[in-house]
């Protein structure tokens, strides 16, 4: 009898996971090789990722690890032999025919990144504490919101970001819920390093994990901490006892490894990077003149790339039309035009009615935090990923755009999961007709907003003026 219940649990708990990832792959993969042409910074990812094949050194105020991926997947589709014959594909503008190119390569992996954030999301929910329904109605969300998906399928980074914070932060909690064992800690440094060595913007993922963990020590050693700034503190009778180097090896250990396991795939990154980039070219230009002679050593490269990196994102001045407010983030405002062929549109833009919800649950959260039923570490976890993700970007100076909110829309997503399923009471019927009224609205949402995604025609007039409405509004 207890083997069949467990082997009920276990098929239960692999059954949402697999209908989950089901889904997630068909709305991915989904028209992937559709429009055939380049559309919107696959004229700078997708040339970056051609370079290195060709050797010619180009310069990114990014890190190499996206790129270096997108590489990976264009040598599996095919294009090395492509290039047995062809010169190398120029990415020279929008809308760029991609005839004879194997171009599905370059888009696989951020389309499979993309398809499993949903996945990953559900098993962050539940590391959390939340109920099995609360993570699948979070990991509905996020399969339902067209802003991930777009951003996914295409030759971009964001989807390597987002997936690899979310799953360094699950690999946190499970580490921290069986005292940091070595292999849990060791692949939430290498999941968060790879975040950060995809955009800097990873870093908040980081940082978030590093807070938590001196709370969490913090909490079992507050004595110990506090005695340090009391008038009695003697740091000699402190430091023989036996307890110290204890109570200071179990911050210090997993710490240790989570920065330094995230630093090594960073450098390991920029090694592969200088690697394939043996050869002048466009890059040259930014860098300094012992750079491009080859006359400086990996460190010195390392270091000049990252100070270079840093000082063009604290720099750039140019403008977009398209570029946004971190105000006007939350509220769905200015819309990125990825592509255009007539009718047929491709528009960075979210469904409306999540990023409502998600706006809401900022503010409900805060005001109904007694009664979400969690621990208060975790629901600070969520509060603290949410402004982490946001806060950062009030000092930017350089135009940005709404898909630097995707972080900390995830986490505003996940509360909304959260408060949804816990706080609007669904027990008497009215309730289950406002879930279920609720569910068909986001589905509708999803079904409206994702030609925009796709790039497909609208149905008809009526679809195109209802775009056109929520678009400008």
């Amino acid at each position: 009898m207890r083997s069949l219940k467990f082997f009920f649990f276990l098929k239960k708990s692999l059954l949402f996971p697999l209908i989950i990832l089901f889904f997630s792959l068909l709305i991915h993969f989904s028209w992937l090789s559709y429009p055939q042409e380049v559309v919107f910074d696959e004229v700078h990812f997708g040339k970056f990722a051609s370079a290195y094949f060709t050797g010619k050194y180009f310069f990114d105020i990014h890190p190499p690890l996206g790129k270096l991926i997108i590489a990976g997947g264009s040598y599996l589709g095919g294009y090395h032999n492509y290039l047995s014959i062809h010169p190398p594909f120029e990415f020279k503008d929008i809308g760029e025919k991609f005839s004879d190119l194997p171009f599905l390569g370059f888009r696989f992996f951020p389309a499979l990144a993309g398809a499993l954030l949903p996945l990953t999301i559900y098993w962050l929910v539940r590391l959390l504490g939340a109920s099995t329904k609360t993570a699948l109605i979070a990991s509905f969300f996020i399969l339902s919101e067209t802003t991930f998906l777009t951003q996914s399928r295409f030759i971009l980074l964001d989807s390597f970001l987002l997936l690899f914070g979310f799953l360094g932060l699950c690999f946190f909690l499970s580490a921290r819920k069986k005292n940091y064992p070595l292999l849990l800690t060791f692949l939430a440094g290498l999941f968060l390093g790879a975040s950060f060595s995809v955009k800097w913007t990873g870093l908040s993922f980081l940082g978030l994990a590093g807070i938590f963990l001196f709370i969490d020590w913090l909490e079992t050693n507050e004595k110990f901490f506090f005695s340090f700034f009391s008038k009695k503190f003697s740091p000699l009778a402190t430091f023989k006892e036996e307890s110290f180097f204890k109570k200071l090896f179990s911050f210090l250990k997993p710490l240790i490894i989570i920065l330094t396991t995230a630093l090594a795939v960073y450098l390991f990154a920029f090694a592969v990077h200088f690697n394939l980039l043996s050869l002048p070219g466009d890059g040259d230009a930014f860098m300094e003149e012992n750079f491009r002679q080859h006359q400086i050593g990996f460190w010195e490269k390392f270091l000049q790339l990252n100070q270079k990196i840093n000082f063009y994102n604290s720099n750039l001045k140019g403008t977009h039309p398209d570029a946004s407010h971190f105000w006007q983030w939350p509220i769905l405002k200015k819309p990125i035009h990825y592509w255009n062929d007539g009718e047929a549109r491709i528009i960075f833009f979210g469904n409306p009615i999540l990023w409502l919800g998600g706006f809401l649950a900022i503010i409900l959260f805060i005001i109904f935090w007694k009664k979400i039923p969690l621990s208060s570490k975790n629901k600070f976890f969520l509060l603290v990923g949410f402004w982490s993700n946001f806060l950062p970007f009030l000092s930017v100076t350089r135009a940005l755009f709404l898909y630097h909110y995707l972080s900390a829309l995830t986490f505003s997503l996940i509360m909304w999961a959260i408060v949804f399923d816990k706080l609007i009471c669904f027990k008497n019927r009215w309730g289950k007709i406002f879930q279920l009224s609720f569910f068909g609205l986001v589905l509708v949402g999803f079904c409206l907003f994702s030609f925009l995604a796709y790039g497909l025609k609208p149905l008809g007039d009526w679809h195109q003026k209802i775009l056109d409405m929520i678009l400008y509004y």
